[in-house]
């Protein structure tokens, strides 16, 4: 598995996904990032730029997908329901101390399994925090 990347840009409070996240250089603690201009649905230009990693928030893959097909990062807020009973809560995607993925809220946590490929991802910990106040 190639592990796949995503940036939270801090000054410009913007995200860059994971294919325009050209390169981590993590000797000298730079991001290279690309932004495709589009004429007629085709790439017209790009923009390159290069963050510092104290610009960044860096956030990997956890290589699952919801059930909508797509990937769940760290930093993502998941919808899902605890049990066939109960109603949906909103949980934080974070990474834990050993590695693994958890699921966390304020009433309770799980790690992230294959079992949980219901759940729906609804945002992130960047722009829509107030998912979690929930």
């Amino acid at each position: 598995m190639i592990p796949k990347f995503r940036a939270w840009i801090k000054t410009e409070k913007r995200m860059i996904e994971t294919d325009d996240l050209l390169d981590i250089d993590y000797e000298n603690e730079v991001v290279t990032t690309q932004q495709v201009y589009f004429e007629n649905g085709l790439p017209d230009d790009r923009d390159l730029d290069n963050f510092v990693f104290e610009e960044i928030e860096l956030m990997q893959s956890t290589d699952m997908v919801d059930r909508d097909g797509k990937i769940i990062f760290e930093g993502d807020v998941v919808k899902m329901a605890k049990d066939v009973y109960s109603e949906p809560t909103y949980y934080e995607v974070v990474r834990h101390r050993g590695g693994a993925y958890r699921l966390d809220s304020k009433q309770h946590g799980c790690e992230l399994w294959i079992r949980h490929a219901d759940c729906v991802v609804v945002g992130n910990i960047y722009e829509n925090k107030e998912l979690l106040d929930a």
